[in-house]
């Protein structure tokens, strides 16, 4: 056996070695494909990554704002002095979540009460109500409301607002509150993806207003809340309106240079993401992997050889490692099968109706049937008396709704029509969402316990 494998292997490796010679001046030629293959995975992957952290930070910043507008209203219920109190410990509080820079309230008028970016300098009566989020929470649009870009009144800078709705007790409006993001923080962090010379990162609205592109371009048509995106976009979004993710090339309209494109759509906010890599910057990848590519040949030859010894030695203590372990699974995986089916107990699973997933033998041979006339076929209560029927019904749904053990007397049927009283203990089995599959029981013969 020694042998053979030993011929094995060396032919393998003369076989690989030849194969990789004669594939190298096939590859160099395809290389320019493998390019484009890896650019679109690294810019979905990048877009997949960018994406989750910008929303990540609309997330924590909207947590942010229903927890200052919760403690808004019950400070304002106080006192002026808790009011004030409050927006003291909101301005230590803003540096902890990203990309947001100041947070603000406004009273029912639109009239900007507070802002953590306030100083000595800045107005006071700083009016709001003419922002197209204000109008919408005032005209009483809840949740989480986006708004921009748009150039902040009190900095001059173009942002991003997030903002929610304040109302009483009694569902009054008496306001809003609103973070800033600018959107130069956005493009910082855009700045720490390398995506090559010619690389873009571009965020737009879902009416295509550009709210940041990185690198930053010069010119009237490349400022921010343009609309100046490839035809090739506009048609994907047209012919695929239920995707939400796309890998295209096409020449960019704003700088002219032709890119392997991803879009990609923001899950719960209204924004998309195109992360783009110039195709100039990966086509002559191909030159430098024929130079690589032919030292690898002869490199790999000799190594392949050398695993080919390694292989020979290694391969019969491989075998009986895994023919050991084969065996102790065998035994392992017919040892649990003969408790769960020998088990003293009965043990059985039932679907959301109640219907006999799996039963083990216990229980199939107190009820007098075979495996084949229950699984799937029965219910539970089909082997139950009425007046267990009737306990069940009243204890399963509740068991749904709580999902935790409980035991519960009950009187099973035999096939030959003798009684059975059980004692079952319930538990629920959950999928990785959180949503019911099945009731899992234990049943106890109480018969010798009576």
């Amino acid at each position: 056996m020694i042998v053979r494998r030993w011929n094995i292997y060396y032919l393998s490796a003369g076989m690989a070695t030849a194969a990789i010679v004669f594939l190298s001046g096939f590859l160099i030629s395809k290389q320019r494909d493998e390019g484009y293959a890896m650019a679109e995975l690294s810019v979905a992957s990048y877009a997949a990554v960018l994406t989750v952290q910008v929303e990540d930070s609309f997330d924590q910043a909207n947590a942010l704002l229903i927890a200052v507008g919760s403690r808004y209203i019950d400070a304002k219920r106080q006192s002026t002095a808790e009011v004030e109190r409050l927006l003291g410990q909101v301005k230590k509080e803003i540096p902890a979540y990203p990309l947001v820079s100041r947070l603000g309230i406004t009273d029912e008028r639109g009239i900007n009460v507070f802002n953590t970016g306030f100083d000595a300098r800045s107005p006071r009566t700083l009016d709001l109500s003419d922002r197209d989020y204000f109008r919408r929470a005032r005209d009483g649009e809840k949740g989480l409301l986006f708004d921009g870009p748009v150039q902040s009144r009190l900095t001059k800078e173009w942002a991003l607002i997030l903002a929610r709705r304040i109302e009483s007790d009694s569902g009054e409006f008496i306001g809003v509150v609103f973070v800033v993001i600018p959107v130069q923080a956005i493009g910082k962090a855009f700045s720490q993806i390398s995506l090559g010379p010619s690389g873009s990162i571009n965020l737009r609205t879902s009416d295509f207003a550009q709210v940041v592109r990185y690198p930053e371009l010069s010119g009237n048509n490349q400022n921010i809340g343009n609309r100046n995106v490839s035809q090739t976009i506009k048609d994907l979004m047209r012919t695929r309106p239920d995707q939400d993710r796309y890998v295209y090339t096409a020449v960019a309209p704003i700088d002219g240079v032709e890119r392997v494109y991803t879009y990609h759509k923001f899950n719960h906010s209204p924004f998309w993401m195109t992360v783009g890599r110039a195709t100039a910057d990966f086509q002559t990848a191909w030159q430098q992997t024929a130079v690589l590519l032919a030292a690898l040949s002869l490199a790999m030859g000799a190594f392949l050889f050398w695993v080919a010894r390694r292989m020979t030695q290694q391969h019969n203590d491989l075998e009986r490692s895994v023919n050991e372990r084969t065996r102790e699974l065998t035994v392992a995986v017919r040892e649990l099968n003969d408790l769960y089916n020998q088990a003293p107990c009965g043990y059985h699973s039932l679907a959301m109706d109640g219907t006999v997933l799996r039963i083990n033998d216990t229980e199939l041979d107190w009820l007098g049937y075979s495996r084949d006339e229950v699984v799937g076929k029965k219910r539970i209560t089909d082997f139950m008396t009425p007046a267990s029927v009737d306990i069940f019904k009243v204890t399963f749904p509740r068991f749904l709704a709580e999902g935790h053990a409980e035991d519960i007397e009950l009187e099973f049927v035999r096939k030959d029509g003798r009684l059975v009283p059980g004692l079952v203990s319930a538990t629920a089995i959950y999928d990785d969402q959180g949503e019911f599959q099945a009731r899992r029981s234990v049943v106890l013969d109480y018969t010798k316990l009576r």
